[in-house]
């Protein structure tokens, strides 16, 4: 005999029971599923606000499900996953800019300070612009080393209070430690490209600096990265190849490593803005 009250209590728990043993029967028919996932469809376009408060509630009282079905889902989508993440960092980088750029540089000073003293210098050379320095590993490896904890050094020598093995130098004398031309070939090679673009003695074109030990090519208006990724070569001896095969073409120029980095890193060079 039918319920009185369409909507009384107990007409609404025999129709769920009615509804889930009929579902429990067809759970393998696809036509069933089909038809089921169009009624919902038509159901959410009618009113949707209904349908996301019912879905948001029943989130809210059942996390564990919720953090589980995430979980593999992650899993089974681990591209995805890293796409979403990689998309939500780079907005939150271009939100918070200015930011992240301010915290870095406080970071930055910090470290330097510690290391290099108040005011920062090159251990070597005594050089105190700020533009200029960079932490060196006195021991070398470097480049293994931040492979592992990343490009920026800066949050890991503060996390673990300031190891010891580490020094300010600028960027000049970094290089200028770490130099060594490889083979004959490779001196021939940079000596060739360095005469071309900077003359018979090679030389800064923003400070005038003559060793070249620490002279580089400097893309003239930037887009050095760019054109690396583009072409295939990164930096180094394969780039100066590039340049040799390609006939040493124009909108390159001699820098130091301390003018070139400055450039790169933050636009503008101390010397040129004395100028």
């Amino acid at each position: 005999m039918p319920y009185k009250d369409y909507y009384c209590e107990a007409a609404v728990e025999c129709r769920k029971r009615a509804h889930k043993k009929y579902r429990e029967k067809h759970k393998n028919d696809e036509n069933y599923k089909e038809r089921r996932r169009k009624r919902q469809r038509e159901a959410y376009q009618k009113n949707p606000q209904k349908f996301l408060a019912k879905n948001k509630l029943w989130r809210k009282n059942h996390p564990e499900i919720v953090r589980e079905t995430q979980k593999r889902w992650a899993l089974n989508n681990i591209e995805k996953v890293r796409s979403y993440a990689r998309k939500a960092i780079k907005k939150y980088h271009l939100k918070h800019r200015e930011e992240i750029r301010l915290k870095h540089k406080e970071l930055r000073l910090q470290v330097l300070t510690h290391y290099g003293g108040s005011p920062p210098k090159c251990a070597y050379c005594g050089e105190s612009h700020i533009e200029f320095l960079i932490v060196d590993h006195i021991h070398g490896n470097g480049i293994q080393h931040r492979k592992q904890i990343g490009a920026n050094i800066c949050p890991w020598l503060i996390k673990n209070n300031f190891p010891e093995g580490y020094q300010v130098l600028c960027w000049n004398c970094n290089f200028a430690k770490e130099y060594s031309e490889k083979n004959q070939y490779y001196r021939k090679v940079r000596l060739e490209m360095l005469i071309h673009y900077g003359g018979n003695l090679p030389k800064c074109t923003c400070c005038g600096e003559t060793n070249i030990r620490v002279l580089a090519i400097d893309h003239i208006g930037g887009g050095g990265y760019g054109q690396g990724k583009k072409f295939g070569h990164k930096c180094g001896f394969n780039f100066y190849l590039w340049l040799r095969r390609n006939g040493y073409p124009s909108g390159y120029r001699v820098l130091c490593h301390n003018c070139n980095s400055a450039l790169g890193l933050y636009g503008y060079c101390p010397h040129s803005s004395k100028k």
